[in-house]
């Protein structure tokens, strides 16, 4: 039986579930293969559920990388968001540790002056 605490997923002894563990076991397998089946969906050209898609990823054969090129690991996350119409969520992350990217991939953040200052404003 899994647990479902901050929106993530445990089993009954407290053991963060895996991809292999929900779709394996369990009374909800089904309702996760449907999860998976539509994350996969959505990131391709779509799937038999009809979920909206994106073309973000294609599948490709090791053998027709070139050589110039690197790979990189999937990671599944999964979610249990209850006020969704798909309560139970597959997530599918990237490794990007692995690759480079010629840009800035840092994200923004903003000091405790221009806090401050919006709080101020916001006031008058």
């Amino acid at each position: 039986m899994s647990a479902y605490l901050v929106n993530h997923v445990y089993d009954s002894s407290g053991k963060k579930q895996s991809i292999d563990d929900v779709i394996n076991e369990g009374e909800n397998q089904a309702q996760w293969r449907i999860s998976l089946s539509n994350e996969i969906g959505r990131l391709t050209k779509g799937e038999q559920n009809k979920v909206s898609y994106t073309d973000t990823m294609e599948f490709t054969q090791k053998s027709e990388i070139p050589k110039n090129k690197k790979v990189t690991y999937a990671n599944f996350v999964l979610d249990y968001r209850p006020l969704k119409s798909e309560p139970l969520r597959v997530h599918l992350t990237v490794g990007g540790d692995k690759l480079d990217y010629a840009y800035d991939a840092g994200s923004p953040t903003t000091d405790l002056l221009e806090i401050l200052v919006t709080c101020k404003t916001i006031r008058v």
